[in-house]
């Protein structure tokens, strides 16, 4: 889950999957300042303000450490 709570916006909850590529966007809109064209998420404020989210695919990947798994189950 995201979290973010902005003065002015009433709390919501915004169903769909969000990935911290789209916190930059989202903080840029919020201030007013435009966001680079080599930015790869999209913001999330029109969700926050109750419109629908644009689907897009997530990429999670996870690394295991070897040392706080054994082989032996």
């Amino acid at each position: 889950p995201l979290i973010v709570r902005v003065p002015g916006i009433p709390p919501a909850r915004v169903r769909g999957a969000v990935g911290g590529v789209d916190v930059l966007p989202t903080v840029l809109q919020l201030l007013n300042l435009p966001t680079p064209e080599r930015a790869v998420g999209r913001s999330l404020v029109p969700a926050m303000l109750g419109g629908a989210l644009r689907e897009l695919p997530i990429l999670s990947e996870l690394r295991l450490n070897p040392a706080y798994h054994s082989d032996s189950v």
